[in-house]
Order: structure tokens, then sequence, then C-alpha cells
């Protein structure tokens, strides 16, 4: 039989967990989570406490499994689409695919990284990484040296300011 409730605690190390009946308030025993796969390629989740979930039970609920998360009027899927894969979590790191534009966007904090079809992009607290290389090389292409004659000088050397400058937000673009 289908029964409703919530999560009242967790065994992450068995992935297991105890349900709170909606109907009756008993508490189950020890249920198994359903998952993916659990031996070649295996698949890890378990749920929050007070997790609204849906159980299969046999007819004395005393065996079962907890077959997965349910959305209710108080917690609403957060997805904007039909074509949205997403997974968000508690911290707000999320992952995102559209599959509309073929796009996986991966956001943790203030860095993400977005993954097209026609190429990536990094950035980090609103600076860009293509952007920072972009600016070295131009910064490179400047102040190249040239020489005008054999023997003659070459022009003048890298603007080291201009260098150092760059160099630190490539370096601050890749630490905490």
């Amino acid at each position: 039989m289908i029964r409703f409730g919530n999560i009242s605690s967790i065994d992450a190390s068995r992935a297991r967990v105890r349900v709170q009946f909606d109907d009756d308030g008993i508490v189950s025993h020890w249920l198994p989570v359903l998952v993916s796969g659990s031996r070649s390629n295996q698949y890890f989740h378990i749920f929050d406490v007070n997790e609204h979930v849906v159980c299969l039970m046999d007819e004395r609920s005393e065996n079962g499994v907890v077959l997965g998360a349910i959305y209710d009027a108080n917690n609403t899927p957060s997805g904007t689409g039909a074509d949205i894969a997403q997974v968000q979590f508690s911290d707000g790191a999320e992952l995102k695919y559209d599959r509309s534009v073929s796009t996986l966007t991966i956001t943790v904090g203030a860095s993400e990284m977005e993954i097209s079809p026609t190429g990536f992009a990094v950035t980090k607290g609103g600076e860009s990484l293509r952007t920072m290389i972009s600016d070295l090389i131009d910064q490179l292409v400047l102040e190249t040296h040239t020489v005008t004659a054999v023997g003659a000088p070459t022009g003048p050397p890298i603007n080291l300011a201009a260098y150092q400058a760059i160099k630190a937000r490539i370096l601050l673009f890749f630490t905490s």
C-alpha cells in the first residue's frame, strides 16, 4: 500500500530512514531509500528530517521502501520550466541543465560555470575568466618589444603595474 509521511530520523551510512505517517502518526521501522543504482554505478542521496515522502509498504506497514520525496502546498518546485532539470542544495549551490539550449550551469557561492555546445564560461563574483585572460593577452601585445634596426634597443619593457594587476585578478579568481 502507498503511505505518505515525513522523515523523522535518518541513518545516512546505511541509506535508510524512519517515517512518521500522516494518517496515524505511527513511526515506521528503518526503511531503505530507493536509489537509481547501488552496485557498479552508485547513487546516494538521503532525505532531510521532515521531508515529505511517499512509501510503498506491506499490508501491515512492517516492511517497505521510501520511493521519494513529494512536493506539497507548502513546498513547491523551484524549477522554471519543462526543459529544466535542476538540483538546488540548501546552501544555495545549484546544478541546472536546460535541454532547450543544451546548457549546463553549475553555481557554488559566487562562482559559476556554464557549459554549452558553443563553449564554456567561468565567472566568480561577476569577474569573467575569459575577460581576464583577454586583458592579459592585450597587455602583452601592447608591451611587446620591437626592434627597429639591427643592434638597436628594443621597445619599452612591459608595464609591470598592469601585468601585476592582471596577474592578481587571475590568482584571486582561483582562490576563495
